[in-house]
């Protein structure tokens, strides 16, 4: 019998202190804290003195600053970018391109505190999706047929590690096949479907990460030009404008079992992401979340990766 998909969102009171550089320490929010403060963000009508003091390295706001060796145009082999407890005896493997690594500046404490062992795996624009992009603004970093040989190599390189578990995350907005158009739901969920048979191990656990909502306007810029009229930064969700393949990624979980954990509510309520929840800017582009904001969610981020931990 098929399970049910298993579907995640973050629940926790527990407080996280996550630092992650010298001098550069964030406060995670509890759930509560979390969801208060997303249920108030529609409501910023103004850029705060604080969130103005961000503006001008908020493009910057990056796993690059924290994680140098994480930085683009990737980490290529299970070796090179490798956090948490080295010596642990369970492996975290984070694999996807620019939206697995994104996520680091949380996981990296996570996995810490968990005594596991993180491995980064990931190149800029190469997808786990099994499917043949053609076009891809800006482009991945090595071309796109590097690309098609990196996924490959990559999960030989996993399945000769047997991690503990996966955590795949991965762009899906803006991404093209043949002729610039865009993939249809199944064509990526197959995609997915492809990549994650050949990830399932015996004691290995899976999980999918959502892929973020796209925003129509990069916030930093944005809100430098919108400093009183905040929610024009703003995005609708869903956002028909950027559609994305969360529909896809969660078929792509039930059909091969695998753990799918929500992003969408960190960021959004029922109708619109705001580009500011509470005094910090979400996003450093359109398509990533900010490192300070990512540290923020690290309790409820820790809440939803437990089990794999």
């Amino acid at each position: 019998m098929r399970r049910a998909l298993k579907v995640l969102t973050a629940a926790s009171t527990a407080m996280v202190l996550l630092g992650v550089a010298a001098g550069a320490a964030t406060k995670a929010g509890t759930a509560a804290e979390v969801a208060i403060a997303i249920k108030k963000s529609t409501a910023i009508t103004k850029v705060t003195p604080e969130v103005f003091t961000q503006l001008a390295g908020a493009a910057n706001d990056n796993v690059a600053k924290d994680f140098p060796k994480a930085a683009n145009p990737g980490c290529d082999t299970v070796t090179a970018c490798v956090y948490g407890l080295k010596t642990s005896s369970k492996t975290l493997l984070l694999f996807g391109d620019s939206h697995a690594s994104m996520w680091l500046p949380a996981l990296a404490g996570i996995a810490t505190q968990a005594k596991v062992r993180l491995v980064l795996l990931w190149h800029a624009g190469c997808h786990v999706a099994d499917v043949a992009v053609t076009y891809e603004p800006p482009g991945p970093i090595g071309g796109y047929d590097f690309c098609m040989t990196w996924l490959p190599q990559q999960i030989t390189a996993i399945q000769q590690l047997k991690p503990t578990s996966i955590l795949i995350s991965e762009r899906t907005t803006q991404v093209y096949g043949a002729g610039t158009t865009a993939f249809t739901s199944q064509q990526w969920q197959d995609g997915l479907v492809r990549t994650i048979e050949q990830l399932v191990a015996k004691g290995t656990k899976i999980a999918l990460f959502e892929d973020l909502p796209w925003s129509n306007l990069a916030p930093p810029n944005c809100l430098a030009m919108h400093r009183t009229t905040v929610q024009q930064c703003g995005t609708t969700y869903p956002n028909p404008a950027n559609p994305g393949q969360q529909v896809a990624e969660q078929a792509a979980a039930f059909a091969t079992h695998t753990m799918f954990i929500r992003t969408h509510q960190w960021f959004c309520n029922k109708t619109i992401c705001s580009p500011v929840i509470g005094n910090m800017i979400t996003k450093w582009d359109q398509g990533h979340v900010s490192a300070t904001y990512a540290r923020y969610l690290a309790t409820v981020l820790a809440t939803a990766v437990k089990p794999l931990l």
